[in-house]
């Protein structure tokens, strides 16, 4: 599952995932849709439930499960509840980076913060372990639910000795 996230600027859509962003023009007739990126055009046809999409792309079909902004930002003050993940709540500036990859960490540690509308917020570990990944950087733009910081637990740590 790659979790991915879309704002609306105007008629353009910016779709997102942890890593990256791509700007799309959308154009939807019925059950035609219209892609525009990066100078390409791709035309789909699609089916629509509550909580589903599926896209058929290419001679590919992609079934795309669709959450609310409010569900997304919720998770993402509960560090992916437990996960590991910790999830900028709110689009935002990284203020800061308080930990490198491979610090071990305590539950409550300040990892990451972060600046919106100038205000600060601290991000804070849920679990015990170790860094083993960082996604953002000082000054650095991020959006509602976006990876910032990735903790190996300390169970997982016990389990694979260096």
């Amino acid at each position: 599952m790659f979790p991915l996230a879309v704002r609306a600027e105007g008629a353009t859509r910016r779709v997102h995932d942890e890593q990256s962003e791509m700007a799309m023009d959308l154009r939807v007739e019925g059950q035609n849709v219209e892609i525009e990126t990066e100078g390409r055009i791709l035309r789909s046809v699609f089916e629509r439930s509550a909580d589903r999409v599926r896209l058929t792309l290419g001679g590919e079909m992609y079934d795309i499960g669709i959450e609310p902004e409010a569900a997304v930002v919720a998770r993402a003050k509960h560090g992916g509840a437990g996960s590991g993940a910790v999830l900028a709540p709110m689009p935002g500036v990284v203020a800061e980076v308080k930990v490198a990859v491979g610090d071990v960490v305590e539950v409550g540690q300040v990892l990451v913060v972060l600046e919106s509308m100038k205000l600060f917020t601290s991000l804070s570990a849920e679990i015990a372990g170790a860094v083993s990944d960082i996604a953002c950087k000082p000054g650095e733009t991020v959006s509602a639910g976006k990876r910032l910081v990735l903790i190996e637990p300390a169970d997982a740590m016990s389990a694979h000795p260096a």
